[in-house]
């Protein structure tokens, strides 16, 4: 309590803005060939943190080949899973601290979730045609 005579509201985080994990997708038709995109540099990784149970950036746009690295940046152990690939995450609780290596197994949405907290939520987005970030 704050010694205030109105009831005090708890602290909570700033609401993220949704413009900041906003992507644009462009997909050619079906049967038509993807246009030809220049291949990342070797060494190329893309990173997400865990921080305060929410996933930083929450959408990622993965090139083909390149590894995600998921980095545990909180004070809890966190389980991930992604349901529409059970075996891309490890069942075993990433520790604080600690990161994790994985390659997407193709193009796709992969929703990463945890079962202990309902509210963290990521998307790693591997399209087959050209995509970039949009800068809000």
């Amino acid at each position: 309590m704050c010694g205030c005579k109105t009831e005090c509201l708890p602290i909570a985080p700033p609401l993220q803005d949704p413009r900041a994990d906003a992507v644009l997708v462009m997909e050619p038709p079906v049967g038509l060939a993807s246009p030809a995109v220049d291949p990342p540099p070797a060494g190329t990784t893309i990173e997400m943190k865990l921080y305060g149970l929410r996933l930083s950036p929450a959408v990622a746009l993965v090139p083909p080949g390149i590894p995600v690295i998921l980095r545990n940046e909180d004070r809890l152990a966190v389980t991930l899973r992604c349901p529409s690939n059970p075996s891309l995450l490890p069942n075993t609780p990433l520790q604080p601290g600690a990161k994790l290596a994985v390659t997407l197994p193709g193009p796709g949405e992969f929703v990463i979730e945890s079962p202990e907290y309902p509210h963290l939520g990521g998307l790693l987005l591997a399209p087959r045609g050209i995509a970039s970030r949009l800068d809000p």
